[in-house]
C-alpha cells in the first residue's frame, strides 16, 4: 500500500495536500470496525488487510512530509520523533487491549484513536498541494519499473533500505512473540501484564534514545555511527533472549 500511496502524494492530485492521511485513516478505521464485528477467520483477515492498507498509506504520506517540511539540520531529531510514534502506538494499543474489556470494545476504541491520531497533521500541517499539471502523470509501466532501484547505481539507498528492513523485521518478531516468550520460556504468572510492563520500558528507552541520538546526529552531521551502535545493541539483546529461551 505504501508505494501506491507515495505515488498519490507525489502526483498533482487533490489528495496531495494536507488531507492526504484522511482516506487511508478512514480505511484503517473501517478495518478496525470490521475486526470488532468479525465472527469468522475470512472476515478477520479482511479487516486486518484494511487496517494494514490504511495505516501504511498514512505512514507513506507522513514519511514523505519529513524531507519536504523539515530542514536538513533538524531531520535527525524529527525522524527520531516520527519513528518513536510507532512504538508509542504499540504502547497505546497494548494498554487498550489490557484495560478495555472484550476485543470488540478494544477495536472500536482503536478505530476512534486511528482517526484522532491524524487530525493534528491534517489541521496544522504546512504542506501545500502542487498545482495541477506541475508534474506529469506516472504511466503504469513506469510505476511498476520504479519498484526496481539498482543497488549498484544507488548503493546508499540499498544499504539504507536493507538495514531498515532487517531492523524492522527483528523488532516486529520480538514484539509479536513477546507474550509467548513470557508464557512459555520465562513462565510469568501474568504474561499479559508482563507484556504491558515490558512495552512501557521498551517505549521509554526508545523515546530517550531517539531524542538523544537525533539531536546528537544533527550536531555532528553523521547518521552511520548511530545506526551501527543501535545494530550492535539490538543484536546483543537478541542473543540474550535466545540464550534465555
Amino acid at each position: 500500500m505504501q508505494p501506491p500511496s507515495g505515488v498519490t502524494v507525489d502526483d498533482p492530485d487533490p489528495f496531495a495536500d494536507p488531507t492526504t492521511p484522511v482516506p487511508p485513516g478512514w480505511i484503517a478505521r473501517l478495518g478496525l470496525v470490521v475486526l470488532a464485528a468479525a465472527g469468522s477467520v475470512p472476515v478477520m483477515i479482511l479487516g486486518w488487510c484494511l487496517v494494514q492498507a490504511g495505516l501504511n498509506g498514512t505512514l507513506a504520506a507522513l514519511t514523505a512530509a519529513v524531507p519536504d517540511l523539515v530542514p536538513v539540520e533538524q531531520r535527525g531529531l524529527v525522524s527520531g520523533v516520527v519513528g518513536m510514534t510507532q512504538t508509542l502506538g504499540i504502547v497505546v494499543g497494548t494498554g487498550v487491549a489490557t484495560l478495555v474489556s472484550g476485543t470488540t470494545g478494544a477495536y472500536l476504541v482503536l478505530a476512534v484513536l486511528a482517526v484522532a491520531a491524524v487530525t493534528p497533521f491534517v489541521l496544522r500541517s504546512l504542506d501545500r498541494p502542487l498545482p495541477r499539471g506541475h508534474l506529469p502523470r506516472t504511466p503504469v509501466r513506469q510505476f511498476l519499473a520504479g519498484f526496481w532501484i539498482s543497488p549498484r547505481r544507488h548503493p546508499d539507498f540499498a544499504w539504507a533500505w536493507a538495514t531498515r528492513y532487517i531492523a524492522t523485521i527483528a523488532n516486529s518478531i520480538c514484539t509479536m512473540y513477546l507474550l509467548s516468550f513470557l508464557t512459555d520460556a520465562v513462565g510469568v504468572a501474568d504474561p499479559e501484564l508482563g507484556v504491558l510492563v515490558l512495552t512501557l520500558l521498551y517505549a521509554a528507552c526508545l523515546i530517550v534514545s531517539a531524542v538523544v541520538a537525533g539531536i546528537w546526529s544533527d550536531r555532528i552531521g553523521l547518521r552511520k555511527p548511530f545506526v551501527t551502535a543501535s545494530g550492535v545493541v539490538m543484536s546483543s539483546a537478541a542473543v540474550l533472549l535466545r540464550t534465555r529461551g
